[in-house]
């Protein structure tokens, strides 16, 4: 946990979201091939309005959920499907959760 935090505090984005303009969080429009020009709203990046990145000082110094998430493996197979669940499976990413 302490190393968690420790690289926060080095490298703030990894405790930043993603916000509008106005501060409100992000929608997100998923349109496959979308451009700024095709008229869909979204400026070509999926987004709704134009992405900002924000850090508060207190995401710093604190765990947010989902950020570790802990288990425990007995074999080395067991890594390896881990390892394939985590690649293969649902993205556990958003505009609160960047890494």
């Amino acid at each position: 946990m302490r190393a968690w935090i420790s690289a926060k505090r080095r490298y703030p984005l990894a405790a930043a979201t993603v916000r509008d303009a106005d501060g409100a969080p992000l929608q997100f429009e998923a349109a496959a091939g979308s451009k700024p020009e095709d008229g869909s709203g979204n400026n070509g990046t999926g987004f709704t309005s134009n992405p900002h990145f924000v850090i508060q000082e207190h995401n710093l110094t604190v765990r947010r959920p989902h950020e570790i998430v802990f288990g425990t493996v007995a074999s080395a197979e067991e890594v390896q499907r881990r390892i394939r669940e985590i690649l293969d499976g649902p993205r556990p990413l958003s505009v609160e959760l960047l890494m």
